[in-house]
């Protein structure tokens, strides 16, 4: 085996374990959304509004937030995340949260509960989140999840 033989032997090697070991990289996916009673199943005329800001991590599937709200009718008696669903349909609760004061910050791992995925509902714009008071308690504000564009 000649020397250039033994020095490029381990180079090809190593190259060829990168090229195979290389991980792929965790792409963090920026969210948004608008709450307000106009959203809501039937709709509200409710004055209140809000704001979801939040960010999905493909890799780890963790979906975290930071939702804002003022003017409600009361104090939220129940905050959560629905999906999958589009504007104007109703969907299954996926992630209930503490809504007792604004601004409300947290996070979730996106597990696979059903036979459709969470993070294809939640990157396709299904998901949405729900603010409940005692005054409307199907929902006073509402808000559909976007990815920001």
């Amino acid at each position: 085996m000649s020397n250039r033989t033994k020095i490029l032997a381990p180079i090809a090697a190593f190259a060829f374990l990168l090229a195979v070991q290389t991980p792929s990289l965790a792409e963090i996916i920026k969210l948004t959304g608008d709450l307000t009673g106009a959203e809501e199943v039937p709709p509200t005329t409710a004055a209140g509004s809000g704001s979801f800001n939040g960010s999905y991590d493909t890799t780890t599937k963790k979906l975290s937030w930071t939702i804002s709200y003022l003017n409600l009718t009361g104090p939220v008696t129940r905050a959560d995340f629905h999906g999958p669903a589009d504007i104007g349909e109703q969907g299954s609760i996926k992630i209930g949260v503490d809504g007792s004061h604004s601004p409300i910050e947290g996070f979730a791992t996106l597990t696979e509960r059903s036979e459709k995925p969470l993070d294809k509902a939640l990157l396709s714009g299904k998901f949405y989140v729900n603010l409940h008071t005692l005054a409307h308690p199907n929902g006073e504000i509402r808000g559909q999840i976007h990815t920001e564009n």
